[in-house]
């Protein structure tokens, strides 16, 4: 199963492609782990470098009918050889022409695909009065399959935007107030990570620094406030690593009051990638995947506020 997010099942054409289906994946090192309707179709003999019929990936796709027959099953990756220099042109092409393959198998129309403009998820997709949404890319080539950014949305608690309040004078904020925001913060085509052995998902354990939070003036009826410093992100599991990275961000507030009203900020950092990396804490080492983050709030409030402004 994919489960790599900005991976080429993210390609547009592909994403096209994928719209007569409904879309959900497994992943796990143990096999044991897996649900009945995947272990009854796969094993151990179907992945590595002797797979039946030759060299496979460690990812399967299979395609279920209506009734929950397996009809087609395909290796959503091309070739294990030269396979980072394919991946740009090779893996969409190559995913189209196995799911083109699998709606045949449906005895489904293979047609174009009608491309729209993505929707961004809002506040409404998860019922949230306020929110951050996350915008996260590589800030330099590398694998081309996971050039396509992605985007996330987490709910803003009340706890989170009362500590972001009005400072009157310079002071300090923790970062770990921003912790379930940087949840979902980390390179395109990068595993949503598991243990080896137990299949434990590896998370962020703290989210470590101070960040500065500093008055920065006002225009007409709105006050500014800059909120930045390093954060340092530390994972837990049985394989523990950490990496820091810079965090800026620029807070508004009204006339009166303390509350927020909006935040845009950014966060760059390099991953840390391989055993290396991670042993190597919050050092920069060969191999690092050099990333951005950006952050905007969602709140209803704000909506209505724009939604009532004159055109």
């Amino acid at each position: 199963m994919v489960w790599l997010r900005g991976f080429s099942l993210a390609d547009p054409t592909v994403v096209g492609w994928l719209q007569p289906f409904i879309v959900t994946s497994w992943a796990s090192f143990r096999l044991e782990d897996a649900p009945e309707a995947v272990r009854e179709h796969i094993s151990r003999d179907d992945f590595g470098p002797l797979a039946k019929g030759g060299p496979r990936s460690n990812m399967k796709a299979l395609v279920f009918d209506e009734k929950g027959k397996m009809v087609y099953a395909f290796d959503p990756l091309p070739s294990l050889q030269n396979v980072m220099e394919s991946w740009e042109k090779d893996l969409p092409r190559h995913l189209t022409s196995e799911i083109r393959k699998a709606l045949a198998k449906l005895g489904r129309r293979s047609s174009p695909p009608n491309l729209r403009q993505p929707r961004l998820p809002n506040l409404e997709d998860i019922g949230a009065k306020r929110a951050i949404r996350i915008f996260s890319g590589l800030e330099k080539k590398r694998t081309a399959a996971y050039h396509v950014p992605f985007v996330e949305i987490q709910e803003i608690s009340e706890r989170e935007w009362d500590t972001l309040a009005y400072p009157k004078k310079t002071g300090t904020v923790s970062a770990s107030i921003l912790k379930s925001s940087f949840t979902h913060v980390y390179p395109p085509g990068q595993m949503d990570r598991a243990q080896a052995g137990s299949g434990e998902r590896t998370a962020i354990r703290t989210l470590g620094g101070e960040l500065i939070l500093t008055p920065a003036g006002s225009k007409g009826k709105v006050r500014f406030a800059i909120l930045r410093g390093k954060v340092e992100m530390i994972y837990g599991g049985r394989v523990r690593f950490s990496y820091e990275g810079e965090f800026q961000a620029v807070l508004t507030y009204g006339e009166k009051g303390s509350s927020v009203q909006s935040m845009v900020g950014v966060f760059e950092a390099d991953y840390p990638q391989g055993r290396n990396g991670r042993r190597g804490q919050r050092s920069r080492v060969s191999g690092d995947i050099p990333f951005a983050a950006v952050f905007e709030t969602l709140s209803l409030e704000k909506k209505k506020k724009e939604g009532d402004a004159p055109k």
